[in-house]
């Protein structure tokens, strides 16, 4: 036996006028505070609070200007999701450390199918609360093969502290300056290669708060004429303010577009390529960047050296880190 639900779902089309609205980053920042705030308790389709979210959502979008355009001349569209109540009502989940969980259908779980027929037959799979945060040590998907299968998700979070929601602070002045240094290593990579020929490509890399390095391959160790003119180089590239472009591009159309040169870190086994660019400079990079080559300020390389056969290290600052340098070399200067 089918049943029918019906949900909304909040639609609109821009008009012109729309950039009379300021909204930018901090805006989006502000509404995802108060849309995940405890006032409409998760926004959980078809409870009280998803509806005081939906109408919230909707007020906003008549604010920026945007012309309604769903069911009678409103921000909402009636759909239907069909689920099929046939032969199971109840599931029992074994938990090797908690035993046995029942559920009740309606009232724990629902099957929904997106079959033709509402029939739906395959091999069932089940994923615990569906969470996939392998950097924070828990991934409920590692070794399942979900592929074709059906997935069966336990609704809520974890009871325990793994998986628990933190809130955490990221440290401003510690992301701006090593910002500033990944953007700079692009640009001292592409002026040692206008330096010192075509050969030149990036072995490794590191950024900190007090300086960063690059290595590139090079056959011997630069000379101070050499030293001084990537340096030149790199600094009339943040002179020029060029603005740092970042696209996502399916592999094979990003090789083509701009050559297997954007792989200075080393090839990536990835279906899609983030590339970062800044005048005839691209590379394949997923760190964090500047916007423009004139936020990363004055870039100065504090030493070079023949790490081994074939590679040279270049170690350098930008930025308020080489402000700061300087300070500290008058200072020494004066003291002498």
């Amino acid at each position: 036996m089918l049943k029918k639900f019906r949900f909304l779902i909040l639609i609109c089309i821009f008009e012109l006028g729309l950039s009379q609205v300021k909204f930018d980053s901090i805006s989006a920042w502000n509404f995802n505070k108060v849309l995940t705030s405890e006032k409409f308790q998760g926004r959980k389709s078809g409870t009280p609070a998803g509806e005081k979210a939906s109408e919230w959502i909707a007020e906003k979008f008549k604010e920026f200007g945007l012309k309604p355009f769903g069911d009678n001349g409103t921000y909402f569209q009636n759909f239907k999701i069909l689920a099929t109540q046939d032969k199971v009502s109840k599931l029992t989940l074994i938990n090797g450390r908690k035993g046995k969980t029942k559920y009740s259908l309606g009232d724990d779980f629902t099957i929904l199918t997106n079959s033709g027929s509402g029939k739906v037959k395959s091999k069932v799979v089940f994923v615990g609360y569906g969470i996939s945060a392998p950097e924070k040590g828990r991934d409920d998907y590692a070794n399942v093969d979900v592929k074709g299968k059906i997935v069966i998700v336990v609704a809520g979070t974890p009871p325990d502290e793994e998986g628990k929601v933190v809130e955490c602070e990221v440290d401003g002045k510690r992301r701006e300056i090593l910002r500033r240094h990944h953007t700079a290593t692009h640009i001292l990579n592409y002026s040692s290669r206008k330096v010192l020929g075509k050969h030149v490509w990036q072995y490794g890399a590191e950024k900190s708060v007090e300086k960063a390095r690059l290595d590139i391959t090079h056959f011997q160790a630069l000379s101070e004429e050499e030293i001084e003119k990537i340096e030149k180089i790199a600094n009339e590239i943040v002179d020029k303010d060029f603005k740092v472009k970042i696209e996502v591009l399916p592999r094979g159309e990003a090789e083509k577009k701009y050559g297997f040169i954007i792989y200075q870190g080393g090839p990536l086994n990835e279906k899609n390529v983030r590339i970062v660019s800044f005048g005839e400079e691209h590379e394949a990079c997923g760190g964090l960047h500047c916007f423009s080559t004139k936020e990363v300020g004055p870039i100065i390389i504090l030493r070079t050296k023949r790490i081994a056969d074939g590679i040279v290290r270049i170690e350098f600052c930008s930025g308020e880190v080489s402000l700061n340098y300087l300070k500290e070399s008058e200072k020494t200067l004066e003291e002498i």
